[in-house]
């Protein structure tokens, strides 16, 4: 048999399940630790989930694995069935006595109710990892199905109506709202304080952005009116005061009495920073003449010094002062949210759409050769990569194949279980699906659909929009707001707060259903 899943024998212990490389009973084939390490290690493709975080972290979202062996010239992926605790397993390839395993590791007893499905075919030449990550997700469809899609669907245009309801109100506002033109969003509602604390001595720029872009979709799309007041309020009283004039960029912070210095140090978070200005240009193209035209031109230029003088390599966390990585750690996705700003600046500054669109090749180049396992902090930024790239594969070809590499590394952070199949792992590591970045990627697939025929996208997307109702919070009153994220078996406990930031979400769904007939 050259191909399958059922020829392979699965080997059952307390502390693993797995199958093995080499032939145990050929001692031409034994494996010693020493010659996997000098050599088999180098050779081997090895794309393994729940993906980690640039701190190296796994999460608990997708449960399988990819791999390659040199000297067997084959290929296998791994599929895992059933309760696995992720915060005790690992997916993994380990020399035992002689054998090479493959399969799933514990340090503690594992549930006797996980199992393991395994297909296998021989191939001769290394893959690339674009290859491997196509195969892994291409099979893992096979051989895991998505499950049905739940009864109930939510009416999402109704619970928009009613999400706005809630944003109507005086509770959700921060008390320094008086200082910015009457209104502004508190992040997260007074539940949450135990985290978050409230009310913050700050205001965020980021649930003033996300929510006024949706509102004026929404308003667009869904004929709410109301909301687009409110949406163009935001834009023209609120947003340009988190505008630093030395810096030449939007700030995340809003702090009252506080002057912007030169000598101040200034540190962005770079996922923050670029989804903000992402939203910026959304609401500069809505508001034509406004002041935040001309902002968000001047922060399209910053941001274009700044991938450049840093080859977009871009951190975690950037010291926008002197341009320099803070704390260590690289965020290599946000040159996915980078290419879609600097796309959206070609569609507002229409002299400069060519330099625009080079960057954004540029960017997303960049970050197609780092290790595929770098690429994981949050589900929005491949999305928007993948976005990014199939937008420029109408004048060069070439990015479409980069668009659907994209797309399938975003499906790694994909939940597959049968309760939170369709919903996504908020940030790789963190051991819970969110709202706001379940809607993002959800957004995104739909936008794509056409483009990955061979993946069950809209199957995807239907169970997303269903299950997303979970994560509502409903008021006495009648009106919602979205819980931050729900619990999981290794994050027990409560829902993580009311997110009024994620509250935008509430509206893309209903938006995305809507579409559907």
């Amino acid at each position: 048999m050259t191909e399958g899943q059922d020829d392979i024998k699965v080997r059952y212990h307390d502390d693993r399940i797995v199958i093995e490389v080499n032939d145990r009973s050929s001692d031409r084939d034994r494996v010693s630790l020493l010659s996997y390490r000098q050599s088999t290690q180098w050779h081997e493709v090895l794309i393994a989930g729940p993906v980690p975080s640039s701190s190296g972290r796994r999460g608990n979202s997708f449960p399988g694995m990819y791999y390659y062996h040199p000297g067997a010239d084959r290929q296998w992926v791994i599929m895992v069935n059933g309760p696995v605790d992720w915060t005790q397993c690992r997916l993994d390839v380990q020399p035992r006595d002689g054998v090479l395993e493959l399969g799933l590791f514990s340090t503690l007893p594992i549930n006797p109710l996980v199992s393991l499905k395994v297909w296998h075919s021989p191939r001769e030449e290394m893959p690339s990892q674009w290859e491997a990550v196509e195969t892994l997700v291409t099979r893992s469809f096979q051989m895991a199905p998505l499950p049905a899609a739940p009864d109930f669907t939510p009416n999402w245009r109704d619970l928009s109506s009613r999400c706005l309801d809630r944003l109507d109100t005086k509770e959700v506002q921060h008390p320094l709202a008086k200082k910015l033109g009457g209104i502004a969003y508190q992040s997260m509602d007074g539940s949450s304080r135990d985290i978050y604390g409230r009310p913050m001595p700050y205001v965020e720029l980021i649930p003033q952005v996300s929510i006024a872009r949706s509102l004026h979709g929404a308003a667009q799309h869904l004929g709410l009116t109301r909301a687009g007041r409110i949406s163009q309020r935001l834009a023209r009283k609120v947003i340009p005061n988190f505008f630093n004039p030395v810096l030449d960029l939007f700030e995340n912070s809003y702090v009252v009495g506080k002057t912007s210095r030169k000598d101040d140090i200034v540190i962005l978070d770079t996922w923050y920073a670029l989804s903000n200005l992402s939203d910026i240009l959304y609401l500069a193209a809505a508001n034509p003449g406004a002041q935040l035209h001309q902002l968000a031109a001047r922060a399209v230029a910053t941001w274009m010094a700044i991938g450049r003088e840093m080859r977009y390599n871009f951190p975690l966390f950037l010291n926008a002062t002197h341009r320099e990585n803070q704390g260590g750690k690289l965020n290599v996705a946000a040159g996915g949210l980078y290419a879609s700003v600097m796309l959206a600046a070609a569609s507002l500054i229409p002299h400069q759409a060519e330099e625009f669109k080079a960057e954004a090749a540029e960017a997303l180049t960049v970050m197609r050769r780092f290790p595929v396992q770098q690429l994981f902090h949050q589900p929005e930024l491949l999305a928007r990569a993948a976005e990014s790239a199939f937008q420029l594969s109408r004048e060069t070809p070439f990015h479409r194949r980069v668009g659907e590499d994209f797309t399938h590394a975003m499906l790694l952070m994909m939940y597959r279980d049968h309760v939170n199949a369709g919903l996504f792992e908020g940030c790789a590591g963190m051991m819970y699906p969110t709202f706001r970045e379940s809607v993002a990627a959800l957004v995104s697939l739909a936008s794509i659909e056409d483009r990955m025929l061979l993946l069950p996208i809209r199957s995807v997307c239907e169970l997303g929009v269903s299950r997303s109702y979970r994560f509502l919070h409903h008021y006495d009153d009648g009106s919602v707001l979205p819980y931050e994220g729900l619990t999981t078996r290794e994050m027990p406990g409560e829902k993580a707060g009311i997110a009024i930031y994620a509250a935008g979400g509430v509206f893309d769904l209903a938006h995305l259903q809507g579409s559907w007939g």
